[in-house]
């Protein structure tokens, strides 16, 4: 399987997984058709060769994936999902909003990040590097896949979800 051929598939898989989530979660979704146009934006900068590193795609993909853990999170599953609220009266804004009458406003941002990692780390090793430099009382989810040379899924026990509080006090 070629990286493009690796790409497309897996654009088509996140356009299925949008597609999917707006439709089953319509009601508690606002401002979603950002979401959708900035990823269908990526993409076709990608297929341009303006994003020849495939970057803008996959924080759009991220975003998706994130959305569709929330929307499944049966803690939060009362809430209304904002995509990229203002926050006050600043220019900035955040990912996603959860609200929820009668209870504390939570704001999720989601970072894309590809950390150089100069040794032959694996794993939660890597997974570490990353998490000595995000703040204390941080919640963090980390991903990844790896690839072997010819741009084919490589299995690695030691890659896939990671789910941790970051607490510098021990």
């Amino acid at each position: 399987m070629t990286m493009d051929t690796l790409a497309q598939q897996i654009i088509n898989d996140a356009e299925a997984l949008y597609a999917s989530l707006v439709q089953s979660h319509s009601r508690r979704l606002q401002n979603i058709q950002g979401l959708k146009k900035q990823f269908f934006d990526a993409v076709k900068s990608w297929q341009n060769g303006n994003d020849p590193t495939f970057q803008g795609v996959q924080e759009r993909i991220n975003e998706i994936g994130a959305l569709g853990t929330v929307l499944n999170d049966q803690s939060v599953s009362g809430c209304q999902i904002q995509y990229e609220p203002m926050l006050g009266t600043t220019q900035k804004s955040m990912d996603l909003l959860l609200t929820q009458p009668g209870k504390p406003n939570r704001y999720i941002e989601i970072k894309t990040i590809k950390p150089l990692v100069q040794s032959k780390d694996k794993g939660r090793n890597r997974h570490q590097t990353i998490l000595d430099h995000i703040a204390e009382d941080t919640n963090v989810l980390i991903d990844g896949i790896n690839l072997d040379d010819n741009g084919n899924i490589k299995d690695d026990p030691n890659m896939g979800d990671y789910l941790g509080r970051v607490d510098k006090r021990s």
